[in-house]
């Protein structure tokens, strides 16, 4: 699997800044096989997929009980955008 800087992405890199960013971002790391993810970087620009985005909502449940539903994913495109849609746990 490439790390994201050999994934020659067009936008820098900006780290996770919410706390949600920062407990979503390593299940993405985990799931597309990255060192990285940045919070503007395109999910599919990283290889996301339906399979892999099944993954990355099912360790967010289980993991942080936080409910990301796929569809949401294709809809939102970054790590930004998804995280500002979910609801956090009480």
């Amino acid at each position: 699997m490439p790390t994201r800087a050999e994934l020659s992405l067009a936008q820098p890199f900006a780290a996770p800044e919410t706390a949600t960013e920062k407990s979503v971002a390593p299940i993405l790391c985990e799931v597309l096989g990255l060192d990285a993810v940045g919070r503007d970087d395109r999910f599919f620009d990283l290889g996301l997929d339906s399979f892999s985005a099944l993954r990355v909502s099912l360790a967010a449940e289980d993991r942080l009980g936080l409910a990301l539903d796929t569809s949401w994913m294709a809809e939102e495109e970054t790590l930004r955008t998804l995280c500002a849609r979910v609801k956090t746990p009480a």
